[in-house]
């Protein structure tokens, strides 16, 4: 059993067929492009959240360390150097605890 169909019917199927089969790579690599773009834009992102992080966190560190300092020196103006040394320590221990929160911060996001 044949049957006869119009030419310009079959063309017009091949035609949108083909034209489905040859956008498709172009659509992938666009769709690649998009991904890769979209990525690289959370990158950057996430990197400048770290930096504001990181100066926050660096500038907290230095206030508490001055404030520690200037908190035990200042209303004692007959200091000994080994009681300097110790307010110094503990100013130091205080910015290792900083750094430390800032280091598992930083790890963690």
């Amino acid at each position: 059993m044949s049957i006869d169909v119009n030419s310009q019917i079959t063309d017009g199927l091949t035609q949108a067929n083909l034209t489905v089969l040859g956008t498709g790579p172009a659509i992938g690599v666009m769709q690649s492009q998009l991904s890769l773009s979209q990525a690289t834009g959370v990158l950057f992102a996430n990197m400048v959240s770290n930096q504001s992080q990181l100066s926050l966190s660096s500038n907290a560190a230095m206030t508490e360390g001055v404030m520690t300092l200037l908190g035990s020196v200042a209303p004692k103006a007959n200091n000994k150097e080994g009681e300097l040394a110790k307010v110094l320590e503990k100013m130091s221990d205080v910015i290792q605890k900083q750094l430390a929160q800032l280091d598992n911060t930083l790890a963690t996001s």
